[in-house]
This record gives structure tokens, sequence and C-alpha cells, in this order.
């Protein structure tokens, strides 16, 4: 999944791939998965994903260095050339709320599409005794 994100007069490409968790765990030593569902466990993808950033902040469940991090596999991804992720995000010139106001609801889909499977469960449902 791909598109252009908009941050003020700033604009860059993220991609979620495949090799999403692998560059995360690969770029900061952390489980990508336990991440991810931490960091969407219990938002509903058809939420407003500004309510959702809000509530999150304010419940003090969100990580906000967990989101940085997944904003800046998805913008590596999308562009190689990127630098390390500090060196990257000093290149916004927006205070790290109004980054975040304005990426996490155009990046919420890829994190959502990255914690969802479209396989159907090969089990069979219990039936009651």
């Amino acid at each position: 999944m791909e598109k252009i994100v908009r941050v003020g007069e700033y604009e860059f490409p993220v991609k979620s791939t495949a090799a999403s968790l692998f560059s995360y765990r690969r770029n900061f030593g952390r489980d990508g998965m336990r991440d991810l569902l931490a960091l969407v466990g219990g938002m509903n993808p058809k939420d407003n994903p500004k309510d959702v950033a809000v509530s999150a902040f304010l419940d003090g469940d969100f990580e906000i260095d967990t989101l940085y991090r997944f904003i800046w596999v998805f913008a590596k991804a999308g562009d190689p050339s990127i630098p390390p992720m500090e060196e990257w995000l000093d290149t916004f010139e927006v205070t790290p709320m109004d980054f975040v106001s304005d990426v996490f609801p155009q990046v919420t889909e890829l994190l959502f599409s990255m914690a969802k499977t479209t396989v159907k469960s090969k089990k069979k449902p219990r039936t009651p005794k």
C-alpha cells in the first residue's frame, strides 16, 4: 500500500510492504508486530483518526515514539534515500504535535493494513456441547 503524506508544505511518499516489520526490527531492534498491536489496539479503523489520536494521548496508551518509528519505516520504504529517523524528522519545520496530528490520520490505513489478515482460519469453529 502506498500513498503521499502531506505535512504543512512538505510531502513524502509512504509505503507498507511485507518487509515493513523486518525493517522495523532491523532499524530499531524492537518487535514491530508487538509495537503495532500496542499502537492500534483498541482503535477502530472506522473512527475519525484525529479523534483516535487525541483519545489515545489523553488515555496515556499512546507512545508517540512508536508512531514516529512506523512513520519513518513507511517513509523509508517509499523513498530509500531518506536519512536516519532523527535527521529526517529535523527536516520538518513543524512542532512534534503538529507533525503527529497531520501524519497520523494519513497513515492509520497503513497501520491497520499491517494488523489485519485476509487469510481465513483453517480451524473449525467449536460446536457447543
